[in-house]
C-alpha cells in the first residue's frame, strides 16, 4: 500500500512534525480518524491560528500530486474533510476560519499544469463544502472563488475533475434563479458532457427545478445504460411524482419499462413502487395520475410491471374486482390480469388454471357491461368531443373477449348477438370494427364457417336492412318542423358541436396541466351544451348520406373478412361480394367508397393471378387520375400485387437499356419491368403532396428489397428523394390535416411521417453495387435540375459522401468494387457540364 512522504519543503516549525505523526497515523486506517482528529483538535487550540493553518496546509499538500485513488490518498482526504467540519459549537467560528485558509490556497492550484493537482483540489473543495454544517457561514472571498475556479474547472479535460468540480457547486447553486450560471453550467454538463461519469455526477447535485426536471427527464433516455439507471433512481428520491405532468409521467414509465436493459426496468419498476407507496398503496391513484384513457402503453406496462411483483400483484386484482363500474382503471386491470393468468395457464399448473377461471367474468354480466358502455360510448359521441373514457372502456372489454371462456352456450349466444348488432350498427366508430369481428370470430368458438357466414349475413343486412327495422325508428320529431325551423336547430347543433371540440381540447390540457379548477369549470360548460344539444330535435340525415354510411360499412365488413388470417374464401363468394358491392362503390362521388373499394379489390385480386391481371388497368388508371384517398389506395393494391404475383404477368416488358460507353464507372443495373416500374411509381415520387411521395417511396423500398425489381434508375430517385429540402420539414401537421386515417392507417401514418427512417434502413441494405451504380444518375438528376424545382435543393456533395459511405468495404474486406465505381462516377459528375 502506498505510503504518503511528504516532499522536501523548507525548514519547518516544531508545529510540522506533530501533525505529520498525527496525518501518518490517519493515513493507516479509518477507524483511527476520530482520536487523530481529537489529537489534531487540541493541537490547534495551543497553536497560532495561522502557523497552524500554513502547517495543515503543508501536510494536505503531499496528496495533490497523487492522481490514483489509492487507499492511503483516499483515506487522508477523508480526514481532511472530517476534521475540517465536524468542529464543535464552542469551535464554529474558529473552524470556519480556518476553512477559509485551507480552501483558498487549494483553490489558487485549481490551474495547475497537473491533473492530479487539479483532482485533488476539486475533490478536496467539493467534499469540504458539502461537507459543512447548515449553519456554518462562507466568506464572500471563498463564495467568488469557489464559484469562479470550479466553473472553470467544468470544463476540463479530464472528465474525473469536471465531475469533482461540479460537485463542489452543489450548495452554491441558485435553482430559483433563471440566469444562475451555476444551475445554467449544471444543466449544460447533465444534457451535453461526453462522459457517462460526469452525466450522473450532474444528475445527483442539480437541484430539482422545473429545467432540471425536464434536463433528468431526457437523461432517463440516455445513451449510455448506467445513466438512464441513475437518472431513475434520482428521479424517485428527489421529485415528486405530483411535479410532473401527466404527459410526462406516462412518457417516462412507458420509455423506461420498456426499456432493453433489464437494471434499467428494475429501476422503473421500483420508481413505480416509490410512487405507489407515496400514493398510500392506492393503485386508482397512480392509475388516474397517468390517465389511462390517454395514455393507454404506459399505464398498460405499469400494471403488467404490478402484475409481475407478488406484492403489489393482488392491488391490480382489487382494482380489477370492479370492472362492471366500468371505470378505465378497473377495466385495464381486468384485461392485464386476464392477459396475464391466461398467460401463465398455458402449459401451467393446476393452481394457475384455477386462478385463470376465478379472474375470468361470467358471459351474462359481461353482456350486460358490454351493452352498458356502447350506450355510455354513443352518448358520449353524441357530444362531438365528449371524453374518451366510455369509448375507452368499451375497447378493453372488446379486446378481452377472445380470452372469455365460452362454455356457457346461453352467455355465448348472447353475446354473439349483441356483437352481430354491433357490428351492422352504423353509429358505431370504424375503429371498433376489427375488434368487433375478432370478438365475434372467438364466440363462434373456432368455428370458421360460422364466423364467416354470420358476417356475410351482417353485409346483406346492411345493405338492404329490412323493412321491420326501418319502421322502428317511426317518424322522427325533425319531420314535424318547417324548414327554417330545421336550419336554425342545424345550426345551432353546428355551434354547440364545434365548441364541444374546443372545450374537450381545453379540458385535457388543463389536465395535463393540474389546473382542476379550470378543468372543472370547462366541463360545467360542456354539460351545459350538451344538456342544449339534448333539447334539440334529433337531426335528420339525407338519404344520401344513409347510403353511402351502409355502403362504407359493407365495404369494411367485407374488408375485414377477406383480410381475417386463416379464412380461405370461396371464387365464388368473392365474386358475389365484387359484383354486389366492390365494382358498384366505384362509380360513388365520394372517394372514401372509392378508395374503400378499390382496397376490396385488390385483396380479391391478391389470391387470384387471373384477376390481378384484369383489374390491373384499373388501380394504374385510379393511381394515375383519381383524388388523393383512392390514389394511396390503388398505390397500395399495386404494390401488394407486385409483390404476390409476378411483376413479368402485370406490368408490360421495358425496352433493354443502352449498353454504357466504354470507360463508364459502373454499368446500369435494369431489369425487364424495370423502366415500366418506374413509370408507374416515378408521377407518385415526383408528387407534391407529401403522403402520396411517401407511399410511392416505401413501395418502391418493398420492391427493390425483396427482388422483385432490379433498378439502378429507381434507386436513385430514391435517394434524390431522400435528399429533398422539403421532405425532411414538417409532414407530421399536414399529414394530420389530411384526414386520411381512416385510408391508410395510424401505424402507416406514423411510418410515412418521415420517410427518412425506412429509406435509411433500405440504403443500409442495399447491395453495393446497386447503389454505386445508381449515384450517377442521382447526381445528374440533382444537377440538371431548373431552379426551384424540387431536384435542385439535393446537396449534391453529401449525396456522394452517402453512397460512399454504404459502399465502401468494410476493414478486411475486398469489396466488389463499387465503392471505386462510385467514386469514379461523383468525379465524372463533377466534371460533367
Amino acid at each position: 500500500e502506498h505510503q504518503i512522504h511528504r516532499r522536501a519543503m523548507p525548514p519547518l516549525a516544531p508545529l510540522q512534525p506533530q501533525i505529520e505523526a498525527i496525518f501518518n497515523d490517519a493515513q493507516q486506517s479509518l477507524a483511527k480518524h476520530r482520536r487523530c482528529a481529537e489529537r489534531l483538535r487540541a493541537l490547534q487550540r495551543k497553536a497560532d491560528a495561522r502557523a497552524f493553518a500554513e502547517a495543515l496546509f503543508a501536510c494536505i499538500a503531499c496528496v495533490l500530486p497523487i492522481f490514483k485513488r489509492e487507499p492511503a490518498a483516499e483515506r487522508v482526504v477523508e480526514f481532511v474533510v472530517r476534521f475540517l467540519t465536524e468542529a464543535g459549537e464552542d469551535d464554529a467560528g474558529e473552524q470556519d476560519e480556518l476553512i477559509g485558509r485551507i480552501c483558498l490556497p487549494l483553490l489558487g492550484l485549481s490551474d495547475a499544469r497537473d491533473k492530479a493537482v487539479r483532482f485533488r483540489v476539486s475533490q478536496l473543495v467539493g467534499r469540504i463544502m458539502n461537507a459543512m454544517p447548515e449553519e456554518a457561514e462562507v466568506s464572500d472571498d471563498l463564495f467568488v472563488a469557489v464559484e469562479e475556479r470550479m466553473l472553470r474547472r467544468c470544463r476540463d479535460k479530464v472528465p474525473v475533475v469536471r465531475a469533482c468540480a461540479l460537485r463542489a457547486l452543489f450548495r452554491l447553486q441558485d435553482p430559483s434563479g433563471p440566469s444562475d450560471a451555476i444551475s445554467s453550467e449544471l444543466l449544460r454538463m447533465m444534457e451535453h458532457d461526453s462522459s457517462p461519469e460526469v452525466r450522473m455526477a450532474a444528475i445527483s447535485t442539480v437541484a430539482p427545478s422545473k429545467p432540471a426536471i425536464r434536463g433528468l427527464l431526457s437523461r432517463t433516455r440516455d445513451v449510455t445504460e448506467a445513466v438512464r439507471k441513475h437518472a431513475l433512481g434520482v428521479l424517485r428520491e428527489k421529485v415528486e411524482m405530483r411535479w410532473l405532468t401527466i404527459s410526462q409521467r406516462a412518457k417516462l414509465l412507458g420509455d423506461a419499462l420498456a426499456d432493453r436493459s433489464p437494471s434499467v426496468r428494475t429501476a422503473a419498476v421500483e420508481l413505480v413502487r416509490g410512487w405507489l407507496r407515496k400514493a398510500d398503496r392506492q393503485l386508482p391513484v397512480l392509475l388516474k395520475a397517468l390517465d389511462v384513457a390517454s395514455y393507454e402503453t404506459a399505464a398498460e406496462r405499469v400494471v403488467a410491471a404490478l402484475l409481475r411483483d407478488k406484492e403489489t400483484a393482488g392491488l391490480v386484482g382489487s382494482v380489477a374486482a370492479d370492472w362492471a363500474s366500468l371505470a378505465p382503471e378497473a377495466v385495464l386491470c381486468l384485461r392485464c390480469e386476464v392477459e396475464a393468468l391466461v398467460a401463465a395457464a398455458d402449459g401451467g399448473t393446476a393452481a394457475d388454471e384455477e386462478a385463470r377461471d376465478a379472474a375470468l367474468p361470467e358471459l351474462p354480466p359481461f353482456c350486460k357491461a358490454l351493452q352498458a358502455a356502447v350506450g355510455t360510448a354513443s352518448a358520449a359521441s353524441e357530444e362531438a368531443g365528449g371524453s374518451g373514457v366510455a369509448n375507452y372502456s368499451l375497447v378493453q372489454l372488446l379486446r378481452l373477449c377472445p380470452r372469455l371462456d365460452f362454455a356457457d352456450e346461453y352467455g355465448r349466444a348472447e353475446l354473439e348477438a349483441a356483437l352481430c348488432a354491433l357490428l351492422k350498427t352504423l353509429s358505431i366508430g370504424d375503429e371498433l370494427l376489427p375488434l368487433l369481428a375478432a370478438a365475434l370470430r372467438a364466440a363462434c368458438g373456432g368455428e370458421d364457417g360460422r364466423f364467416q357466414r354470420l358476417v356475410q349475413e351482417l353485409i346483406s343486412e346492411v345493405d338492404d336492412p329490412l323493412e321491420e327495422e326501418a319502421a322502428e325508428a317511426g317518424p322522427s320529431s325533425a319531420d314535424a318542423l318547417g324548414a327554417d325551423e330545421r336550419l336554425q336547430a342545424e345550426q345551432q347543433r353546428m355551434l354547440a358541436q364545434a365548441r364541444l371540440v374546443e372545450l374537450h381540447a381545453e379540458v385535457k390540457s388543463r389536465v395535463e396541466e393540474e389546473d382542476f379548477d379550470a378543468a372543472a369549470a370547462l366541463q360545467k360548460e360542456a354539460a351545459a351544451l350538451t344538456a342544449q344539444l339534448a333539447a334539440l330535435p334529433a337531426s335528420r340525415r339525407a338519404p344520401e348520406d344513409e347510403d353511402a354510411l351502409r355502403t362504407a360499412r359493407c365495404l369494411r365488413l367485407s374488408e375485414l373478412l377477406m383480410r381475417t388470417p386463416g379464412l380461405a374464401l370461396g371464387s365464388h363468394e368473392m365474386d358475389l361480394h365484387a359484383d354486389a358491392t366492390f365494382l358498384p362503390a366505384l362509380a360513388a362521388p365520394r372517394p372514401k367508397l372509392r378508395a374503400l373499394a378499390l382496397r376490396c379489390l385488390g385483396l380479391r385480386a391478391l389470391s387470384d393471378g387471373a384477376q390481378a391481371a384484369k383489374l390491373w388497368p384499373l388501380f394504374v388508371k385510379a393511381l394515375a387520375h383519381d383524388q388523393l384517398p383512392v390514389q394511396l389506395a390503388a398505390l397500395g393494391a399495386c404494390a401488394d400485387l407486385l409483390l404476390v404475383h409476378s411483376p413479368a404477368a402485370l406490368l408490360p416488358p421495358s425496352a433493354a437499356p443502352e449498353p454504357p460507353p466504354a470507360g463508364a464507372p459502373l454499368p446500369p443495373t435494369e431489369d425487364g419491368c424495370a423502366g415500366a416500374l418506374l413509370d408507374l411509381l416515378g408521377p407518385a415520387l415526383r408528387s407534391s403532396d407529401a403522403l402520396l411521395s411517401a407511399s410511392a417511396a416505401l413501395a418502391a423500398c418493398r420492391l427493390l428489397h425483396t427482388g422483385r425489381v432490379a433498378s439502378s434508375a429507381l434507386v436513385a430517385r430514391l435517394l434524390v428523394f431522400y435528399f429533398q429540402a422539403e421532405h425532411a420539414a414538417a409532414r407530421a401537421e399536414p399529414l394530420a390535416e389530411a384526414g386520411l386515417l381512416e385510408v391508410v392507417g395510424k401505424q402507416a401514418l406514423e411510418l410515412l411521417s418521415d420517410p427518412r427512417q425506412f429509406l435509411s434502413v433500405f440504403f443500409a441494405s442495399a447491395p453495393p453495387a446497386l447503389l454505386g451504380s445508381a449515384l450517377l444518375p442521382a447526381l445528374r438528376t440533382a444537377l440538371s435540375a431548373p431552379a426551384g424545382a424540387p431536384e435542385a435543393s439535393v446537396p449534391v456533395e453529401s449525396l456522394a459522401s452517402f453512397v460512399l459511405a454504404l459502399t465502401r468495404p468494410a476493414a478486411g474486406d475486398k469489396g466488389d468494387g463499387a465503392a471505386e465505381a462510385a467514386g469514379e462516377a461523383a468525379g465524372e459528375a463533377a466534371a460533367g457540364p
